[in-house]
């Protein structure tokens, strides 16, 4: 009994060590593996596995989803140039973008086939390597996360290309364009998402340009999306109705205006200083503010309580808790109807960090993920079983125990047969 667990992690090891070798892996990297592998199933190395444990806690896989033109690929060049990923801000325009490699899609500017990378948010430091307990209180975009992202065609003709790179997706972001709205190809993709039951958020671009409209957009989610907008940001307008220069706040109650340029200069702004120079932004916040508390607490009972906590009191409800309500909305089956939304202009370097900080607080983890089923030879269970090796070894212990079984069934029947053949031969 005792070396049962040993003999089914050495197998397990031992059918990941002959599949490594196929790939034409290092034999050494491949027996340490095997042993790492056999040491971590007998349950001799808990460190480890605890390591393991806080890698995946900070790590999301997530893809870029929307309809073509809506600003997918700019989006993901901020992303990698604010995470330290590159050094320069690549242009669809000039085909110098890092995920369209493709000579057709630097001459077309169009993204026809996904493509994947991986950066941390925020960029890791030199103390990073370690991994320290996150404090009660803090957001989880305060420590480094592993992005995996893949960026997806827009255009109807690639669809496959979505449903292919969807099934391993943890959670998604979905770009709307600030002014077309929500469009045919955005909710062939949100529907797709949806059969896979993948977490998503919304992110509003383009609305530095002419007739973008922020309110319209967010309606047409409502009712086009069938789900309840949960708006974590609104646009800041400069003057009211001058140019787009930042956003406002509604979970941190603050406002962020970026600095021309390259869009690593932000200024913040609290709610009082926000007061005095925007009062007519600064009332749209708070309006912000009571409508997010109020749709959270329609369906997290966790935020009706912190709300009696804080004396009924919307502007008092702390940020991390409104995060955490989000996420349980996110990532709960039921409350999978509520969409966050976040508002930017990509183009003009506008609300990228806040959209990479909402996909490390937001967005689940693997573990959080259900896991796919997985049948092999009529033994069924989880994606991990399988690639741990226990789902092989339980489909022979099963091929096995038939194959005996079929083997003392027939040796019954010819005993039975031979008895019978006795009788009759008998005068």
């Amino acid at each position: 009994m005792v070396a049962a667990p040993l003999l089914r992690a050495h197998q397990a090891a031992r059918l990941q060590s002959v599949s490594m070798s196929r790939l034409g892996l290092n034999p050494h990297v491949i027996k340490t593996a095997a042993r790492l592998h056999l040491l971590r199933g007998s349950g001799f190395s808990t460190s480890a596995s605890k390591w393991q444990a806080e890698v995946l806690d900070r790590t999301r896989n997530i893809g870029i989803i929307a309809h073509i033109d809506a600003g997918k690929t700019t989006t993901t060049e901020r992303m990698l140039y604010y995470s330290g990923f590159t050094r320069r801000i690549g242009d669809v325009d000039e085909g110098s973008t890092v995920t369209d490699f493709l000579p057709a899609e630097r001459a077309r500017g169009i993204t026809i086939q996904s493509a994947a990378i991986t950066f941390h948010w925020p960029p890791q430091t030199a103390g990073d390597g370690n991994t320290t307990p996150q404090e009660p209180q803090t957001p989880r975009s305060a420590s480094s996360h592993t992005v995996n992202l893949i960026d997806t065609p827009g255009h109807a003709d690639f669809t496959f290309e979505v449903m292919r790179s969807l099934r391993i997706l943890d959670g998604a972001v979905c770009i709307l364009d600030g002014v077309a709205g929500v469009e045919a190809q955005t909710e062939k993709v949100w529907h797709q998402a949806s059969t896979y039951r993948i977490p998503r958020i919304v992110y509003v671009n383009k609305l530095d340009r002419d007739g973008a409209a922020f309110g319209r957009t967010v309606r047409e989610v409502a009712s086009r999306l069938g789900g309840w907008p949960a708006v974590c940001q609104i646009p800041w307008f400069e003057g009211g109705n001058g140019r787009f220069i930042g956003i406002a706040d509604a979970i941190n109650l603050q406002g962020l205006r970026w600095e021309e340029g390259d869009g690593k200069s932000v200024k913040m702004f609290n709610l009082e200083q926000l007061a005095s120079e925007e009062p007519q932004l600064a009332q749209e916040l708070k309006r912000a503010r009571i409508a997010l508390i109020e749709l959270l607490s329609e369906h997290d009972e966790a935020m009706v309580e912190k709300f009696f906590d804080c004396e009924e009191d919307h502007l008092a409800v702390p940020a991390n808790d409104i995060l955490e309500s989000l996420r349980r909305c996110l990532l709960e089956e039921q409350g999978r109807k509520i969409i966050p939304i976040f508002a930017g202009a990509s183009f003009r370097n506008i609300g990228v960090q806040p959209l990479l900080d909402a996909v490390t607080n937001l967005l689940p983890s693997p573990p959080e993920t259900p896991e796919p089923e997985v049948s092999i030879g009529g033994v069924k269970g989880g994606l991990r079983h399988l690639l741990s090796g226990d789902l092989l070894v339980e489909q022979g212990e099963k091929a096995a125990s038939a194959k005996g079984k079929q083997k003392k069934k027939s040796a019954i029947q010819a005993e039975s047969r031979h008895a019978i053949e006795k009788l009759q031969a008998a005068p």
